[in-house]
């Protein structure tokens, strides 16, 4: 729904009795009233869009979930690699994946970013065990553990009672594209309804999602990291209401095409939509799905991929063991397998597994790549055309 003929064909009278029409709607979402007011109106347009990437999801989660529990271990460890690189990218913090690889190995790193990358790494990694958002101080603890260590400077600290006591202009580099909630007392206020509509289990997870991202961008509470932090509430959300690898792609779809998603928020906050937030809606519904269905088509490919090569009779039990993860190992993650990986998942002898891979010499090239002390082994696939 684009009010944006309306705003401008309408006289201003008509235009506003339009936008109260569909704010008194019982099935409208409102909130913010006490600043500009905005609101989500469901139309039958958006509605099945939600059902469409709902079930596209499913048939994502099942692919993933025919994978054994070690190449979904490495799929994990490559979305969340992926999943890191984006969100800082969205933020013009540039690092590598080797970067995220050092760090996820706990390998020190040159990377002048690296305390960011750690930080975000953590609280991916630990999801289950972390934050319940569910009051104010827990938006508040989530910041100190996440964003605060890695802020350059302590005027970039928040020097509220929790939040920032001061307004804030988030520019483009060029112009102010948004001002966050002028002061904390606005910034409360927000937030006590943020926390409200993302722990209401009556909206659907995906709305609920959009919609509380939406609302935490839009507050902007603190100084700096407002879009790592409020990316990472999405994901923790999509976590904890389907699958922790749903959560790995929130990222990943907004960096695909960042500026759709900058756009998609700008355009939920122009007064020619009147507090409408339909369109900022529909742009990321279209951002995930995108995301999504390259998901399935990888995963379908992968599956496949691994299901042709794995049986080999040329050797033993063992061997052949080491030979599927060392190949899941190759084809899924970004970065292969160690040889102490090998050794955990495998339960073989170091000595079995250099026998092994002197003895796969024969047939295939292995390729070892150092990160820091380690050396890490995955066949060099063209070999298996």
């Amino acid at each position: 729904m684009n009010l944006k003929k309306d705003f401008h064909n309408l006289s201003q009278l008509e235009f506003n009795n339009k936008i109260a029409s569909l704010k008194n709607e019982k099935s409208t979402i409102n909130f913010f009233s006490f600043d500009r007011g905005y609101f989500y109106y469901p139309t039958v347009n958006i509605v099945e869009k939600i059902y469409e990437l709902d079930k596209k999801i499913d048939i994502f989660i099942s692919f993933f979930n025919s994978f054994d529990d070690f190449s979904k271990n490495q799929i994990i460890q490559s979305y969340l690699i992926c999943e890191l690189k984006s969100t800082n990218e969205i933020e013009n913090i540039y690092s590598t994946r080797h970067d995220i690889v050092y760090l996820m190995n706990k390998i020190e790193s040159e990377n002048k970013n690296s305390k960011k990358i750690k930080s975000l790494l953590n609280a991916y990694r630990s999801y289950s065990n972390y934050f319940q958002i569910n009051s104010l101080k827990s938006i508040r603890e989530a910041y100190d553990k996440i964003i605060l260590p890695t802020l350059d400077s302590k005027d970039d600290y928040p020097d509220g009672h929790l939040f920032r006591k001061n307004s804030v202009d988030i520019t483009n580099g060029i112009s102010i594209v948004h001002k966050g909630f002028s002061n904390e007392e606005k910034i409360i206020l927000g937030l006590e309804e943020f926390i409200k509509i993302y722990n209401n289990k009556e909206i659907n997870y995906l709305l609920r999602g959009l919609i509380s991202h939406f609302m935490f961008e839009t507050i902007h509470p603190f100084y700096d990291g407002n879009g790592r932090l409020g990316r990472y509430l999405f994901s923790l959300l999509l976590m904890k209401e389907k699958e922790y690898i749903l959560g790995l792609t929130v990222s990943n779809a907004f960096a695909s095409n960042k500026e759709k998603y900058y756009k998609a928020l700008e355009v939920g906050r122009s007064y020619d939509q009147g507090g409408c937030i339909n369109e900022y809606i529909e742009e990321c519904i279209s951002l995930l799905s995108k995301k999504i269905e390259e998901s399935i088509k990888e995963l379908s490919s992968q599956k496949e991929y691994l299901d042709m090569y794995v049986q080999n009779n040329k050797y033993t039990k063992k061997e052949q063991l080491i030979f599927k993860i060392l190949l899941s190992a190759s084809k899924l993650s970004i970065y292969g397998i160690s040889m102490e990986e090998l050794i955990i998942y495998s339960k073989s002898s170091r000595r079995t597994i250099i026998y092994a891979l002197n003895k796969f010499k024969n047939h295939y090239c292995i390729k070892k790549q150092p990160f820091g002390k380690k050396v890490f082994y995955s066949f060099d696939l063209d070999t298996f055309k």
